[in-house]
């Protein structure tokens, strides 16, 4: 072979060396940038902490349920009336929210309630009487110390009776009292012994106003 030839030949192999190396460098540049569009495996878990997984709708729509009943259920534990448990209508021993008439003072019935919110006098002789005012209700003390009068008039408070709450109806009323002494559009009275309750009603509403505990004049 001559010089010529041989210098021809080595010139051919260079130039295939120089397009396989150059193809070789487009493939790593391919290679390289399908790697730089592909997330690291740490981003991607990150990133799938942070997005919202979709639910089942119906799951959602129980728990807004859920939420809505517990806020009525609240609602509602907040407008029972306040006081202990309720018993029936006692003829024997005539009673309201849990304090009967003829008791004493110092009675626990009375006495655990607090001190009165306000108190002041009412009649003179034998029809005096110290009126206690409390959050929604009062009692009266007569001369001898004694209970002489009970009056619930907000229907946060409770009656001690089962079935009798103020704001509700009369005809709830009558049904957990039984047959009233007297039965009006305006007022149901309830005798026991020398005692009587007296129930004051919304004409139009038909809905019990105030319950009074007193004795008969």
């Amino acid at each position: 072979m001559t010089y010529t030839s041989k210098a021809a030949a080595r010139t051919a192999s260079l130039l295939i060396l120089a397009i396989v190396l150059t193809g070789c460098q487009q493939a790593m540049n391919i290679n390289s940038q399908k790697l730089s569009t592909k997330p690291l495996q740490g981003q991607h878990s990150e990133r799938s902490q942070d997005e919202p997984v979709a639910g089942n709708p119906d799951d959602t729509i129980t728990a807004k349920n859920k939420e809505q009943t517990d806020a009525v259920a609240e609602s509602s534990s907040d407008k029972k009336p306040k006081g202990k448990a309720s018993s029936s209508w006692n003829t024997d021993s005539p009673a309201l929210h849990n304090v009967a008439l003829g008791s004493s003072r110092n009675a626990a019935a009375i006495t655990q309630l607090g001190k009165p919110d306000d108190t002041y006098s009412l009649g003179k002789g034998q029809d005096f009487m110290e009126v206690q005012e409390y959050n929604g209700f009062s009692i009266g003390i007569g001369k001898d110390d004694s209970v002489v009068y009970i009056e619930i008039y907000d229907e946060q408070v409770s009656t001690g009776l089962t079935g009798l709450v103020i704001g509700g109806t009369k005809e709830s009323a009558v049904k957990a009292l039984g047959k009233p002494s007297t039965n009006t559009s305006s007022v149901l009275t309830y005798t026991a012994g020398d005692a009587v309750l007296k129930l004051d009603l919304d004409p139009v509403k038909s809905t019990v106003v105030s319950a009074k505990l007193f004795y008969k004049a």
